[in-house]
């Protein structure tokens, strides 16, 4: 089986998390402000992606599965001549797939350690198109 969405929206990466003590207890906290929005978004967009298939569970949640991302990332600055050219900046890009992967646990799979394949990637997008990421799954 095959799916394939795009979310639209400026890719956040997931952050280290920062911890503190607050009345004799541990408490962590996400670093990256912008990492909970960015996983609403892409669990959003899997979940109407999903209601068009007639499901509202994980549908393949036993099942290895690999995953292709590619990163729409927009341009800053003056970068007109960077359209389309391998994006080499923060951030990282370990971090946009671990904030994607995370966003679809619960909806594809039950543990992203069910991943046994990622292909990744990430490019600046021409101003025309939103930024954002295009998901393909496989299992």
């Amino acid at each position: 089986m095959h799916l394939k969405f795009f979310v639209a929206g400026y890719p956040a990466p997931k952050g280290s998390k920062k911890g503190y003590v607050r009345g004799g207890r541990a408490i962590l906290v996400e670093s990256s402000k912008h990492a909970a929005p960015w996983a609403q978004a892409v669990h959003w967009a899997v979940r109407q992606t999903l209601a068009l298939w007639g499901t509202q569970g994980c549908p393949v949640a036993a099942t290895p599965m690999q995953v292709r991302l590619h990163f729409e990332m927009p341009r800053v600055g003056r970068i007109e001549k960077r359209i389309g050219v391998v994006h080499d900046r923060m951030p990282d890009l370990d971090k946009l797939v671990r904030c994607v992967l995370d966003a679809l646990t619960g909806l594809l799979w039950k543990d992203d350690g069910q991943v046994w394949k990622i292909e990744a990637s990430k490019a600046y997008v021409d101003p025309s198109y939103p930024p954002g990421v295009h998901i393909e799954v496989e299992w």
